[in-house]
């Protein structure tokens, strides 16, 4: 899907560890990397170039909500009178 210029790709694998165990030691590390429950959807997108954003599906949803809402907030520069465009009326 593309917003702005941007393309947004969604990727349901990205996943990260969420909990860790108390003990430090690596064999116990090692088996709670192997248990799926502690991991969950990854928080962060990443930009893979300039114009191709990768998130998590749970990301990209309230991405695509802020975007909507900026663009519905956003006036249009065209076929408003200039006295009634205010450009500090809307600060995002």
């Amino acid at each position: 899907m593309n917003y702005n210029g941007i393309k947004l790709i969604t990727n349901e694998h990205l996943k990260m560890q969420f909990r860790f165990p108390k003990s430090k030691k690596a064999r116990i590390r090692k088996k709670w990397s192997n248990r799926p429950e502690n991991f969950g959807p990854d928080k962060n997108g990443y930009f893979i170039n300039k114009t191709t954003f990768v998130c998590h599906p749970s990301l990209a949803g309230k991405i695509r909500k802020t975007i909507d809402d900026i663009d519905s907030k956003r006036p249009l520069m065209y076929g408003i009178p200039e006295d009634e465009h205010d450009p500090f009326k809307y600060s995002f």
